[in-house]
């Protein structure tokens, strides 16, 4: 249960309610508002600022393509014991064609385990690196 209150999709109106539609216009597969969607009800404009951040930068190709960036979401938050992050990001990393060994695997963190490429392992050590111990971070890890 989330601590944080916020307004479910029956009850939303105004702002809220086009918010959700926003939502639903750019996931239209989607059944439902995700929470951490919901969990920025309470401010309309946040909440579409934080989605249009999302899709522009995280839920899509860029450098880096989406399934890769949903393998290094679901690490960092197995790591740092985030059930709710964990469990939405394996969701997009299971969309994204990722097998349920794979996933559950890179939640647990344990990377050599994970049937993945020799290179997606080798970025994942890195986040790894980098959520517990970026002090660490030398050229030599960013190459």
């Amino acid at each position: 249960m989330p601590f944080i209150q916020w307004i479910e999709e029956q009850d939303a109106d105004g702002e809220v309610a086009e918010g959700y539609d926003f939502y639903y216009q750019k996931r239209p597969n989607r059944t439902k508002v995700a929470d951490i969607i919901k969990c920025f009800s309470h401010r309309p404009d946040f909440m579409k600022q934080v989605m249009d951040f999302s899709w522009q930068v995280h839920f899509c190709d860029g450098h880096l393509p989406e399934r890769i960036k949903e393998m290094i979401a679901t690490l960092v938050s197995g790591q740092n014991r985030c059930p709710y992050c964990m469990h939405s990001h394996a969701y997009f990393l299971h969309t994204h064609g990722a097998e349920d060994a794979a996933v559950a695997a890179i939640g647990r963190g344990e990377i050599d385990e994970a049937p993945i490429t020799d290179a997606e392992k080798a970025l994942l050590r890195f986040a790894k690196l980098l959520t517990h111990e970026p002090y660490r971070n030398t050229p030599t890890e960013v190459q």
